[in-house]
């Protein structure tokens, strides 16, 4: 219920009750417009009173009707095997549940992973990549890389460009040293030292956890209204809109090369599907981890590596008042609600990008390029409220306050540099904890909070209540944003 209406109405409701002079009816008035305003302005874990009381309202009643509640294809029938699309059977749950994997080729015929969302009209490529991060690097290196991926991004904002909408994920999971042992074992020659393979098995098989690894991705989707002309050239459907979105992709390569980002490889449904079931059941994450390792052996002869599609979702979930329980997992899912107000260090976030013995993080940064037409609209939108804001504070003698300044001469600035030519990003954030032990679910959250709030960070993170099955899903590499509420709301 917004803000200003229910302010207008406790309005209304005490000037009309003055105007006509129905002061018999001020008892019952004053009471309600002062129950309008609380509610209008007071607010319960960021949100107003009467959002939240209304998102309440509609958690209860899902969940009476166990909409909160997932159960996977093990607990389903079996599902029809006649596809009328050809496409694998998906098994996930909530917001996930309309995506479409298509396989396409890429190149020397690489299988190429391309996720279709048909209500939000997307098509999404996801890329493993690395790139070489901020935490040691000087302050002329950072802000040289800073400014190649701002350029990297400004290379979509120009009028016509097909992408709509770009990912970057990160996630943080202890490290077993599976891949290490892999490798120890596959480069070990047989006539080694007696004492030196003793003592390298002693050392390898004497940590549990090894470190904190971090896995990285890239999604990019593309618009489908954007590029009808050229999905319609490239032959139409799926098809074509998977070659124009990978002829985007290839495109970028260079640019992504001069932004420090180096792609591994592009993700092909059964490595997309790995990454979307660890995120789901951190248990499984040690034995596939040990499965990639084995199956790059030239001489491997199981399955290849990866998840098979009908596998990658949870085999149940709920969605609680505050947390998510998927499988194995119970994860807390927050939205950066406020950015630093004043500057910081490149390497700002790095105390939020790690992992502890027992918790898991995962970080998504979505980002929106705009043509210049739609920045133009979207600056001077901002600028007109901004404006009103200020010169109503003025014309009835009220103090105009230094944040209402600041967000005009800030929607000015971005009106001076648009009109130079530079490109106009929306973006938000999110930020996942991870346990295994439902009982360390609040210290992690509140580890995460104050990393968030430290010194170098200085973020303001909101809890999604009542959300956290469509939040968690925001954090997975699949170019999503949260539903209703828009990307951001």
């Amino acid at each position: 219920m917004p803000r200003a209406l229910l302010v207008v109405a406790a309005v209304v409701m005490t000037g009309s009750t003055v105007a006509y002079g129905a002061w018999s009816a001020v008892p019952v008035v004053l009471p309600l417009s002062g129950v309008l305003l609380v509610t209008a302005w007071l607010r319960v874990q960021g949100l107003a009173v009467g959002e939240w009381v209304l998102r309440m309202v509609r958690f209860r009643r899902a969940r009476t009707r166990r909409e909160t509640w997932y159960a996977g294809a093990a607990w389903q029938p079996a599902a029809d095997p006649s596809d009328p699309t050809g496409l694998p059977r998906m098994d996930l749950p909530g917001v996930l549940a309309p995506l479409r994997f298509l396989e396409e080729e890429w190149g020397a015929g690489m299988p190429v992973a391309v996720v279709h969302h048909p209500y939000e009209q997307l098509y999404t490529l996801v890329l493993h990549i690395e790139f070489p991060g901020l935490a040691l690097a000087d302050a002329a290196a950072a802000a040289r890389r800073v400014g190649t991926w701002g350029g990297l991004l400004a290379g979509w904002c120009e009028e016509g460009k097909p992408v709509s909408r770009v990912g970057l994920y990160q996630r943080y999971l202890p490290e077993d040293g599976a891949e290490l042992v892999q490798w120890t074992a596959a480069h070990t020659s047989a006539d080694a030292p007696y004492l030196a393979a003793r003592t390298s098995a002693a050392l390898l098989g004497g940590q549990q956890v090894w470190q904190s690894r971090h896995e990285a991705y890239l999604t990019i989707s593309l618009s489908q209204q954007r590029a009808r002309s050229a999905i319609k050239a490239a032959g139409g459907g799926d098809t074509g809109a998977a070659a124009v979105l990978i002829r985007e992709v290839g495109a970028a390569l260079d640019r992504m090369r001069s932004a420090g980002i180096e792609v591994r490889r592009w993700l092909a449904v059964r490595d997309l599907a790995e990454v979307i079931r660890t995120a789901f059941d951190p248990h499984s994450a040690a034995p596939h981890t040990a499965h990639r390792a084995a199956a790059a052996d030239p001489t491997w002869a199981g399955l290849p590596a990866g998840v098979d599609l009908a596998l990658a979702g949870p085999a149940a979930a709920e969605a609680l008042l505050g947390s998510y329980h998927h499988d194995g997992g119970w994860s807390v899912t927050y939205q950066v609600y406020e950015w630093p107000r004043s500057p910081v260090a490149a390497g700002g976030l790095v105390p939020v990008l790690r992992s502890t013995a027992t918790a898991r993080r995962a970080v998504a940064m979505l980002y929106e390029p705009l043509p210049p037409s739609q920045a133009e609209r979207a600056v001077l939108g901002d600028i007109t409220r901004s404006s009103f804001s200020v010169s109503m504070r003025q014309r009835t003698g009220g103090i105009v306050r230094t944040t209402e300044r600041q967000a005009l001469a800030d929607a000015q600035r971005q009106e001076a540099e648009n009109a130079l030519g530079h490109g106009l990003v929306r973006f938000a954030g999110y930020l996942t904890v991870t346990v295994t032990d439902p009982e360390r679910l609040e210290e992690a959250c509140a580890e995460l909070e104050a990393d968030a709030a430290g010194q170098g960070c200085r973020l303001v993170l909101r809890r999604l209540w009542m959300a956290q099955d469509a939040a968690f899903a925001a954090t997975l590499p699949l170019g999503l944003g949260l539903p209703s509420a828009g990307l951001w709301g």
